[in-house]
């Protein structure tokens, strides 16, 4: 890479006044460039992430305002004595408690009630994070981890709520056979491509971070994600192999592979073994 000229440093400090408006930082860069050069640079590269998700500092500072504004009742609701508390026992905020058949759910519904008490942890130290965070290109981050965390954490507790207890005959009457099993493991692999092809799921996330995203497009995105999800957690406990360039595209768009126990990462739902192979773009009904 070629050395960067004063006129260079110069054209990166102007585009960075017209991001942060900074005056009294883009006169002292005139100065003497060169000696400022790594400064210009180092703030340039605060907005890479920002500018790629399609917001400005404006979109940042409302965001700021919203988000936190909704979880201050959230934080201020919780219990005192809850960080004395197993994530079992704690009564986790905004939600009304564990359901009256709690012990009687299956082991991957019981376990969002522990895998929420952990974001709340999470939500918690990103949320104090923000707080003290005074410049928007320095919070921006920090707060979009604080929102994808926060609105996991309340779509699992619906899914938590919606959960609906098959009749035990009727759960003994299905079996697989071997015919029904590879068809699940076709279906499966068949659905998570679909889901990378063009990008479907990786956009979705993006319209679903986007500052402007209403409630449809979340719930769109954390509908397809838990499917993606549960295809990928029937692969995993199958033993079957999930190609690297998969992998790594999957990742890109929110799935999180786990690195010891799958249940406590990526958790499936009552129809991970599904043999139907609808379109990602179907799951909420057929898009326009």
């Amino acid at each position: 890479m070629s050395e960067r000229t004063n006129e260079d440093i110069i054209s990166g400090a102007t585009l960075l006044l017209q991001l942060n408006r900074n005056r009294q930082l883009f006169q002292t860069v005139l100065t003497n460039p060169k000696r400022f050069e790594s400064t210009v640079v180092y703030e340039l590269k605060k907005f890479v992430p920002i500018r790629q998700r399609g917001q400005t500092l404006e979109d940042v500072q409302r965001q700021t305002k919203e988000l936190l504004g909704e979880l201050q009742a959230a934080v201020e609701s919780e219990p005192e004595d809850n960080e004395d508390k197993t994530d079992e026992e704690q009564d986790l905020p905004l939600h009304k408690g564990k359901r009256a058949d709690h012990d009687q759910l299956p082991d991957s519904i019981k376990a969002i009630w522990e895998q929420n008490a952990e974001r709340w942890k999470k939500i918690k130290a990103l949320y104090y994070t923000c707080q003290d965070i005074k410049e928007p290109c320095d919070r921006a981050e920090s707060l979009n981890a604080l929102k994808e965390t926060w609105y996991k954490y309340k779509s699992e507790f619906a899914r938590y709520d919606d959960y609906v207890i098959e009749n035990s005959d009727e759960t003994a009457q299905k079996e697989t056979t071997p015919v029904d099993y590879a068809k699940a493991i076709t279906n499966a692999r068949s659905y998570l491509s679909k889901a990378v092809k063009d990008d479907k799921l990786l956009n979705k996330r993006k319209a679903a971070l986007a500052d402007d995203a209403d409630d449809k497009t979340i719930l769109d995105y954390n509908t397809s994600l838990q499917s993606v999800m549960d295809r990928v957690q029937l692969l995993l406990n199958s033993g079957e192999i999930i190609g690297d360039d998969l992998r790594q595209k999957l990742t890109d768009a929110g799935v999180v592979f786990p690195e010891g126990k799958p249940s406590e990462t990526v958790e499936p739902s009552e129809n991970a073994d599904s043999t139907d192979d609808k379109d990602i773009d179907n799951e909420q009904g057929q898009e326009n």
